[in-house]
């Protein structure tokens, strides 16, 4: 039951992004649907207890994977490609590193004080 309320709850945050992406294109700034989506995924990597969170280009899409006691394990949720720009923004802002910069992969950690003291995301880039 748990895993049907999370694939849904995925399936509007990313109805919200994607509504959000086209206000940004007209002119508007509004991004916490994409906050939103990033802490779910912050939040899914504390609970599982994941020292890292990986995002890697995936066909058309970005799929998210978990380092658990050594091993990587899938996440069931991906993000077409298209938002992928936002969420590495909205992550990369809270690992202090500068947005504008764009490098073939990224490491860094994401500071979370009311859980622990950090979670290292790992982002690969095409």
């Amino acid at each position: 039951m748990a895993m049907d309320n999370e694939e849904n709850f995925w399936r509007i945050l990313i109805s919200q992004c994607r509504q959000e992406a086209r206000q940004k294109e007209a002119g508007g700034t509004e991004n916490s649907a994409i906050v939103r989506l990033a802490n779910f995924l912050i939040l899914q990597a504390l609970e599982k207890q994941a020292s890292d969170l990986h995002m890697e280009p995936y066909g058309e899409e970005l799929r998210f994977r978990l380092r658990v006691d050594g091993w990587l394990t899938e996440l069931p949720f991906r993000l077409p490609k298209s938002l992928a720009p936002m969420l590495i923004s909205r992550f990369k802002v809270q690992g202090n590193m500068d947005i504008a910069n764009w490098y073939k992969s990224l490491m860094f950690p994401l500071t979370i004080k009311q859980f622990r003291d950090s979670l290292f995301a790992y982002i690969g880039l095409e």
